[in-house]
């Protein structure tokens, strides 16, 4: 289906849940356009509530209708967060000029971070990228708590160092959090300990290339 060219006017009274589980339904649709019609009049979904359609149009290698949802999530505390994803799928479609435009745009915004070097580098370009310390998100903001560990990871951890970025998450869910009344759902510190004792205890499958385990997880996250 093709995106609609015009933009209706929202309605003075929105609610995001109720949208949100309209558009999951209409994007569970062989044609796309009843969800976006919706997610047009819509304009006040949040991440949340667009989620269903943007994992439909990636299921379908909808390329353009992905980047639209991007480009419209790239706003409040989502900014950096969703113009970094709308920039690694413009590379995996090889538009690296378009990538490099959009890393420009946050560079001007005051919204590149660390990770937008990476990805200036991986797109061939000379020079460097200014790099700004993540804003905060709102309270009320959609995923609020996600992006406040994304911004302290990118403040504590090490480049290039995978335990050094697990270190910063289980530290910010047990100084920051925790404190606060809030908890985080990862698999590490004492959770991770009691998870590789079960494994530990798991009987081995036979197989000619010697033991081997079947591990079922359910519910990711």
């Amino acid at each position: 289906a093709e995106l609609p060219s015009a933009t209706p006017s929202q309605p003075e009274s929105f609610d995001d849940g109720v949208a949100g589980m309209a558009l999951w339904a209409f994007s569970q649709l062989d044609d796309l356009s009843l969800a976006w019609q919706l997610a047009d009049c819509a304009q006040g979904a949040s991440s949340l509530s667009l989620g269903a359609l943007l994992g439909a149009c990636e299921r379908r290698c909808m390329l353009d209708g992905e980047l639209t949802l991007w480009h419209r999530l790239a706003r409040g505390g989502l900014s950096s967060v969703a113009a970094t994803a709308e920039v690694l799928r413009l590379m995996d479609a090889g538009r690296l000029d378009d990538a490099c435009r959009v890393l420009k745009r946050l560079e001007a915004e005051g919204l590149s971070n660390p990770a937008s070097q990476v990805l200036w580098r991986a797109c061939g370009s000379g020079g460097q990228l200014a790099a700004f310390q993540m804003k905060p998100p709102h309270r009320q903001d959609p995923h609020d708590k996600e992006l406040r560990l994304l911004a302290y990871v990118l403040t504590h951890a090490k480049a290039g160092d995978a335990r050094s970025v697990c270190t910063a998450i289980e530290e910010f869910g047990r100084d920051v959090l925790m404190p606060a009344g809030q908890w985080l759902k990862v698999a590490g510190d004492e959770k991770a300990a009691v998870l590789a004792d079960a494994l530990g205890q798991a009987v081995p499958l036979t197989s000619e290339e010697g033991p081997a385990y079947r591990v079922l997880e359910v519910g990711t996250y």
